[in-house]
């Protein structure tokens, strides 16, 4: 679904992303573990169009997506659930839902099926949805945000730190959704700190440091190494065996 390959990029001179390669097969839940700083947040940007690679290539569906418009991109469908939610929060939750499906505003039977759909991954939208966004609690606003990428009817989500701010349950509760979204045909694509509960969700994931992939694995793999569980696990962590 998507296929990154020796891509460079940056912000003007300064250059974050060096020679970085990675893969994310249809209905995957892939995931990209790193530090602050280590350009998890630029190589979403970069993939979504918000910045245009310095080099390598970018592949969406097996179409050659480097530098082009970000609403190219969503139009193939590829979108992104930027990190800080980032909504409308003066306008109500129904009108965010609704500005998230302006690829098919014209097939209103498109926009009601979008809308049931998402209602029924988060049916506290639909108790919410005359509610202003900006009143919403933090992990009703997060629920929002993935709700307003799922109305754009994409083939795959990139997510920056859902988890973010939000309280213990808040989480359960976003990652139980996430994990249900490869089966209603959409591939994701995650980054995020909280590595437990993101690895009990992915088939595989990536370590990024500095810019470059460090290390890569099944999500098993990545539970079991070392260093993983070292920086990002705790090192009291023990993995539940199924």
């Amino acid at each position: 679904m998507l296929r990154v390959t020796n891509l460079e990029a940056g912000y003007g001179k300064l250059r974050v992303l060096k020679n970085v390669s990675l893969h994310v097969g249809s209905g995957e839940i892939v995931i990209l573990l790193g530090a602050n700083g280590s350009g998890k947040s630029t190589l979403l940007k970069t993939a979504s169009g918000i910045l245009r690679p310095q080099g390598g290539r970018v592949l969406f569906d097996r179409q050659d997506i480097a530098g082009a418009a970000m609403e190219r991109i969503v139009e193939l469908g590829c979108v992104l659930v930027p990190e800080g939610r980032q909504l409308f929060n003066p306008l109500s939750v129904r009108e965010n839902l609704l500005l998230g499906a302006y690829l098919h505003a014209r097939r209103s039977d498109r926009v009601r099926e979008s809308l049931e759909e998402v209602f029924s991954l988060f049916p506290r939208l639909a108790e919410r949805q005359a509610q202003l966004a900006g009143t919403l609690s933090g992990g009703e606003q997060q629920m929002l945000a993935i709700g307003r990428a799922l109305m754009a009817r994409p083939k795959m989500i990139m997510m920056d730190e859902p988890s973010m701010g939000l309280a213990p349950m808040a989480v359960d509760k976003i990652f139980q959704t996430l994990a249900q979204l490869p089966a209603r045909g959409i591939t994701v694509l995650l980054v995020e700190q909280n590595a437990r509960a993101s690895l009990a969700i992915a088939s595989r994931g990536y370590v990024l440091e500095t810019g470059q992939i460090v290390l890569e694995g099944s999500s098993l793999e990545l539970m079991d190494n070392h260093d993983v569980r070292r920086a990002y696990l705790g090192k009291d962590y023990k993995r539940i065996e199924e």
